[in-house]
């Protein structure tokens, strides 16, 4: 049992009468998304080919972001800053720099990655004490919600090795022997979390939080202190390797 957190899809308010169909009838805009090989960027494009066929008089341009933070800035720049979007792909808990951004309408789930070398003695977020622990990019909503989760489970700042790489540079050093855990927070299926399984699905494992019967668990407590997640459980064989509690399928 890992957490879940909704991303959405969110909009600059001036532009939203627009998008409404009340706007010029020639324009690019842009849509800031997730990194890549994330769910976001893939959620992005086959949106924009659904709405292509209704506006065909819009054209919708994608822009990679390291995160969400960085896809609300740019929804309204500061003065000088030249990235601008009209549409971003953000985390629901992220805080809008600017009343007018509203969003537009959810569209999947964002899940909590922990993941451990298959041998480690990591069984929790309260083994991660003393650890090198991948938690996500400075200011990132990955920073920001493994930031919470640790509070609540009391490991404070000082007591683990945070290495704050993206997703991708995470996986790499875990597969290097450089990291003792990723916490990584992305949609389902992120291309490096993956392609991790895929190719070394005997040396990694996932670790779950607790189950789902286990009502008044720390999770339920950390649920009550971050009303943004929610439990979700990652289904057998999704990344054709052992899930705690789950035998192996190989691939096909």
């Amino acid at each position: 049992m890992l957490l879940g957190r909704r991303q959405c899809l969110v909009v600059v308010g001036a532009f939203f009468g627009w998008l409404m169909g009340c706007g010029p009838a020639k324009r690019t805009l842009i849509i800031s998304t997730g990194q890549s090989g994330e769910m976001s960027r893939g959620a992005a494009e086959s949106l924009l080919a659904v709405i292509d066929k209704d506006l065909p008089e819009v054209t919708f341009k994608p822009r990679p972001s390291k995160d969400s933070v960085e896809s609300m800035l740019r929804l309204h720049p500061q003065q000088g800053r030249s990235e601008r979007s009209e549409l971003a792909l953000i985390q629901n808990e992220t805080v809008a720099n600017q009343t007018e951004v509203r969003t537009i309408l959810p569209l999947f789930e964002d899940m909590l990655h922990f993941i451990v070398p298959n041998g480690s003695e990591i069984m929790g977020v309260a083994d991660l004490e003393g650890k090198r622990v991948a938690v996500g990019p400075p200011a990132s909503g990955t920073a920001k919600f493994v930031k919470t989760l640790f509070e609540h489970y009391g490991i404070a700042k000082g007591e683990f090795d945070p290495q704050r790489l993206n997703i991708d540079d995470a996986c790499t050093a875990l597969k290097q022997g450089k990291l003792d855990a990723v916490l990584i927070v992305a949609g389902f299926k992120p291309a490096a979390v993956e392609d991790l399984f895929w190719d070394h699905g005997d040396q990694f494992r996932f670790v779950s939080l607790g189950q789902p019967a286990e009502v008044g668990d720390p999770v339920d407590g950390f649920l009550l202190t971050y009303p943004f997640a929610k439990r979700y459980l990652i289904p057998e064989g999704v990344y054709r390797t052992s899930v705690q509690g789950a035998r192996r399928v190989a691939p096909s």
